[in-house]
């Protein structure tokens, strides 16, 4: 024998939304997934952190999804809830002069901003120079259990000579963050 329950919502006992059911039936999880895209829009051609992101500019491209956890001030993120966020930086590069290599960092604080920790790191390019093109990805997965101190930032260093790492162009997004909330607080 088969049961049909009927809802709009599912709640807790204090009244908190866990789930809204749409006339669709689609199912929104309030709390728990999230997700905020950005590209970085102008090229980055010295060292120091990535401070050019906004919203994707390529027609139909997502930019939030869910309640929008992550805010950027100076190339610094800041989230708006606690919860476990997978952090993914995917960017396109170019190596010309020095040694050729540029590295990226994802840099983690738990002071508010005021000092940083290097949480990953990934490089690209060879020692022996030249000109080359190439991309590197950083995937990180960060514990945010206090909003007033967790923040997170993309750092690139070893750009020498004329590297750069690519913005955006009218046609394609070649560096693109994510940051996702996965699930709350380890």
């Amino acid at each position: 024998m088969a049961s049909i329950l009927n809802v709009d919502q599912i709640k807790n006992a204090a009244g908190t939304s866990a789930l809204s059911i749409d006339s669709s039936g689609s199912i929104a999880m309030d709390n728990t997934y999230s997700m905020l895209n950005l590209s970085l829009l102008s090229d980055q051609t010295s060292n120091g952190v990535l401070t050019s992101w906004g919203s994707p500019q390529q027609s139909k491209q997502l930019s939030t999804f869910g309640n929008n956890p992550v805010t950027h001030s100076n190339g610094v993120f800041s989230f708006a809830k606690t919860g476990v966020y997978r952090i993914m930086l995917s960017c396109r590069m170019l190596h010309q002069g020095g040694d050729s290599t540029v590295m990226v960092e994802g840099n983690a604080s738990y002071d508010g901003g005021s000092s940083f920790i290097i949480h990953v790191r990934a490089s690209e390019g060879n020692s022996s120079g030249g000109t080359s093109t190439g991309a590197v990805t950083l995937l990180d997965f960060f514990n945010v259990d206090d909003i007033a101190n967790c923040k997170y930032r993309f750092n690139c260093t070893s750009l020498t000579g004329n590297s750069q790492i690519y913005g955006a162009s009218a046609s394609a997004a070649y560096t693109v963050c994510s940051f996702e909330r996965i699930a709350d607080v380890q």
